[in-house]
């Protein structure tokens, strides 16, 4: 059992303080400049001795010198040692297993780890089998077994070791600040490292418990947006951000959870996807390719919990304001509604999975009849070889609605109106592929971008938008074309 040093500083993470905790709590912190602190953690005690996470902070740099000025007056700082070394003599104190209390319930046997070994070919190539369940994730092998319903697995990619273990570490750091802040709106799976061998190689597998929450993210963007009570999460989230640095801040890595019949009280929000932690204020504000929590939220009282929050733990955006930050969001919200609206007008709320009907394709006020050479691929006796094919804008239209239409039917049964509404029409493969550049000579090589609203997809796209068809183009790149239908 760890016991805690003399001069590391105590406090409570209970609300409210008696006089005496209180006296304690500024006697103790007038002697730390940072480093380590220990949380009392009320429900922890052992032998007589009191629990305490360890955690790590930064004092604020003014706060700092003026203490260490006053230790010039000696009589301070022989009052508080006193308190300090009473207190002291009266309470002990152990340090909290928090990495045990995250393997809690996690037990995977030797014949579940066979099984994994045996499967780990089939992993690397991310083949489909029937003892696999695949969740998405561009950066870990990210799997279940039909066999073992409760537990996810997660193997780093390419024999990244360390990145599962530290993975495992943010977790552990993770139950840390939920334990020291109170922040019991926020759950972190229970896990467990483990390793194993095949192929000749020490493979490190995290094996974590599987939560219950929608797995599609704008499912997760319904529930953010709809559902009442997730003040008080929000505000927690804030905190676990401002002393985590987590940076990676999406609804997919942070769900709302399904209600618990053991638990009493608001939603919760699960911790699932600790990997990234590269700065709070990139994960309170957003930064390039990351959401941020602010992105997340769905009304002005949630923003300015937020915002309130980060401020008291003095994390500011980079390269903008908060005030910036939250109006920005707003307009995002606003055009949230739009959409709403929008589904409203068509019907679409009815039937998420409603085609689009375009029953006079003359009304998009297209050139039809216009028409061009493409040529396709074949195969013929074993080899490739291309034929020309004429196309019109009719027929290129009529596949585009059609694409689109197969896309809406084949959305994920959880997603939400608008994530089964939100597609990407591939540019690199199928049909498209071939389809892209027409519209503007192929001999042509620099395009302005005036000289791309030419394209046919481009126009098509544009045409389907401006007549209410589609609700947006929302962006077009070397992926394809992103709508909101």
């Amino acid at each position: 059992m760890s016991k805690v040093e003399f001069f590391t500083p105590i406090n409570f993470a209970h609300h409210p303080k008696s006089c005496s905790q209180s006296l304690v709590e500024y006697a103790n912190s007038y002697f730390y400049l940072g480093g380590k602190k220990a949380t009392v953690i009320p429900g922890h005690k052992q032998n007589g001795r009191e629990g305490v996470v360890l955690t790590k902070d930064s004092p604020r740099f003014l706060i700092t010198a003026l203490k260490v000025l006053s230790y010039l007056t000696v009589i301070l700082p022989i009052l508080f040692l006193i308190v300090k070394a009473i207190y002291r003599s009266m309470h002990k104190f152990h340090v909290i297993d928090v990495r045990q209390k995250l393997n809690e319930g996690i037990e995977v046997s030797s014949e579940t780890l066979k099984k994994i070994e045996k499967l780990i070919p089939k992993i690397r190539t991310r083949e489909k089998n029937s003892e696999l369940v695949w969740y998405q994730d561009s950066h870990n092998f990210v799997f279940g077994l039909s066999s073992v319903p409760d537990l996810i697995f997660k193997i780093a990619v390419q024999e990244a070791e360390e990145k599962i273990k530290n993975r495992f570490k943010n977790m552990v750091q993770a139950q840390k600040v939920c334990l020291a802040h109170q922040l019991d709106q926020l759950v972190v799976p229970h896990a467990k490292v483990f390793e194993l061998e095949a192929q000749g190689k020490k493979i490190t597998i995290l094996a974590e418990e599987r939560l219950s929450f929608p797995q599609d993210e704008s499912a997760q963007e319904k529930l953010y947006q709809t559902l009442p009570g997730l003040d008080k999460a929000i505000e927690q989230l804030t905190t676990f951000i401002a002393k985590t640095a987590y940076s990676d801040v999406t609804w997919r890595n942070l769900p709302v959870l399904n209600g618990d019949l053991s638990f009493q009280g608001p939603r919760r929000i699960g911790l699932i996807d600790l990997e990234e932690t590269k700065g709070a204020a990139g994960g309170i504000f957003g930064a390039p390719f990351r959401r941020g929590l602010i992105g997340c939220l769905f009304s002005e009282k949630q923003l300015d919990i937020a915002l309130a929050k980060a401020r008291y733990h003095g994390i500011f955006p980079e390269s903008s304001t908060p005030e910036e930050c939250k109006k920005l969001r707003m307009k995002e919200i606003t055009s949230y509604f739009q959409l709403q609206k929008f589904y409203e007008t068509h019907r679409i709320l009815e039937n998420p999975n409603k085609p689009i009907q375009v029953e006079d394709l003359n009304s998009l006020g297209l050139d039809l009849e216009e028409e061009e050479d493409v040529e396709l691929p074949e195969v013929r006796w074993g080899k490739i070889q291309w034929r020309k094919e004429r196309i019109t804008m009719r027929q290129l239209l009529s596949f585009v609605i059609s694409k689109i239409n197969k896309k809406i039917e084949k959305a994920p049964e959880e997603a939400s109106p608008k994530g089964k509404r939100h597609i990407l029409l591939n540019i690199n493969r199928g049909k498209l592929q071939y389809y892209k550049e027409l519209g503007i000579p192929r001999e042509k090589i620099f395009i302005s971008q005036e000289e791309e609203k030419k394209y046919w997809l481009r126009r098509i796209m544009n045409a389907l938008v401006e007549k209410g068809y589609l609700f947006e183009l929302e962006k077009v790149n070397g992926h394809g074309y992103f709508i909101q239908a």
